[in-house]
């Protein structure tokens, strides 16, 4: 091929791609900033359709937010929340509580979606799982109001009124308008009032709770005392005081016979009379008259002064018992030997019962 031919078909190959690099270049924009990038366009997308949600999030059109976020194709924490709080508006717990939980995993630390999902927990009758969320809530930000009434009423429904009232307390809760026992008792009113560390129309603090809940036992005529709260009106309670009152002997007679000869068996009887009238003083006693274990012990206690914060006790405790010393426990063992125990002993005790530690 000479010289010619061959600059020729150079020529027909250089040609065509010259070209095609200038038809590239010329399409190609000049700069950046001449059209926006495609991931710049949908970001402003997403925020003006976040920011049209958010309007009808406030305006309570859970309908449309409901049509509208499925169409809005972005990784975004502040549509989930939107979106989870309008179908649960419609009742639809599963589908609010899965999209809640995305936002969370997207925004851990945003208080809004551990409670949101708290709600929605606890509207599925799931109060366990509703108290974990709002623990969760009251890590991230412990002064959160909402969150801390919310944990607080949980723990009232489910019957835990002591850990109802530490974070009621946290918001100035409750508000303590009536008090009052669920029956008529015997023992003097003063005293039971004296016992309360809480009166009426005042709030009921934990520790002023737990202090008259130990003072009410002890004043030793209330087995296992409780106190509840009822719910009023404007967030208000009233304070039932669930009393079972010890009086005399027993409440009839049968209760008294089973209390004072439930020991008949073994040649013993404990002869008592509690809340002598209604002073909360008690007299207790014991008595056994077998040959080998005679033993006979009294005590008196009561509130020093009529002030449930201080109880005496004076008691005597005589005893002759003989022991008997075998090779063995079982069986008719030969005797090798017996001991005489005698024992006298007089006691004074005074007890504070100062707080609820």
């Amino acid at each position: 091929m000479d010289i010619a031919g061959s600059a020729a078909v150079r020529g027909c190959i250089i040609r065509p791609l010259g070209v095609l690099l200038f038809a590239v270049f010329a399409l190609a924009p000049v700069n950046s900033q001449t059209a926006p990038a495609p991931t710049q366009a949908a970001s402003d997308s997403v925020s003006t359709s976040t920011a049209k949600i958010k309007d009808l999030y406030s305006q309570q059109r859970w309908d449309e937010i409901v049509r509208t976020v499925p169409a809005v194709s972005a990784t975004n924490a502040d549509l989930d929340f939107y979106y989870g709080s309008a179908l649960a508006q419609f009742g639809r717990f599963d589908d609010a509580y899965r999209a809640l939980l995305t936002g969370h995993r997207i925004a851990p630390n945003d208080k809004r979606f551990p409670i949101e999902l708290a709600g929605v927990s606890f509207k599925q009758k799931r109060n366990k799982a509703a108290t974990a969320w709002l623990r969760r809530a009251l890590h991230i930000d412990p002064t959160e109001n909402y969150a801390n009434d919310f944990l607080g009423t949980v723990y009232f429904l489910d019957g835990n009124l002591e850990a109802a009232l530490k974070y009621w307390n946290k918001i100035d809760k409750p508000f303590i308008e009536n008090l009052q026992p669920d029956h008529s008792l015997r023992i003097r009113p003063a005293l039971l009032d004296h016992a309360l560390a809480f009166s009426p129309a005042s709030k009921l603090r934990l520790a002023d709770f737990e202090t008259s809940l130990v003072r009410l036992d002890g004043l030793q005529v209330f087995p296992n005392p409780r106190i509840q709260l009822a719910a009023r009106t404007e967030g208000k309670f009233d304070a039932i005081l669930n009393l079972r009152e010890r009086n005399g002997f027993g409440d009839n007679l049968w209760q008294a016979l089973l209390s004072a000869f439930s020991g008949i068996a073994y040649q013993t009887v404990y002869p008592a009379y509690d809340n002598i009238a209604g002073s909360a003083i008690n007299i207790t006693s014991l008595a056994r008259w077998d040959a080998q274990k005679r033993r006979l012990a009294a005590s008196l206690s009561g509130p020093l002064h009529n002030n449930p914060k201080w109880r005496y006790q004076f008691g005597v405790d005589l005893r002759n018992e003989t022991w008997d010393i075998r090779s063995s426990f079982a069986g008719d063992a030969p005797v090798l030997g017996s001991l005489n125990l005698r024992r006298e002993i007089a006691s004074a005790t005074i007890t504070s019962f100062d707080s609820g530690r």
